[in-house]
């Protein structure tokens, strides 16, 4: 499981452990739905693009294909995109 530095409070805590939480507390659940970035960074987790090319399964992919690879599953929901 990958961990981030809490910048807060110097504890490390995961993605998962938060995801885990979420699934026993309601209105964590909630702020995750409402707001899951600024939640997520509130709570400590800290997202980089390693994070994000294992969890889409391109680990080998240079940061402008994991770019190319984010716009192509927004596809029509952002008009800037692939601008």
């Amino acid at each position: 499981m990958l961990v981030y530095r809490n910048l807060v409070d110097s504890d490390d805590i995961s993605l998962g452990l938060v995801l885990e939480r979420a699934r026993h507390e309601p209105a964590l659940l909630e702020r995750i739905c409402d707001e899951p970035v600024a939640t997520l960074y509130e709570l400590g987790v800290r997202i980089d693009a390693a994070f994000l090319k294992q969890l889409l399964g391109i680990q080998g992919a240079t940061n402008e294909e994991l770019v190319e690879v984010l716009c192509a599953r927004l596809g029509g929901q952002t008009q800037n995109c692939r601008d």
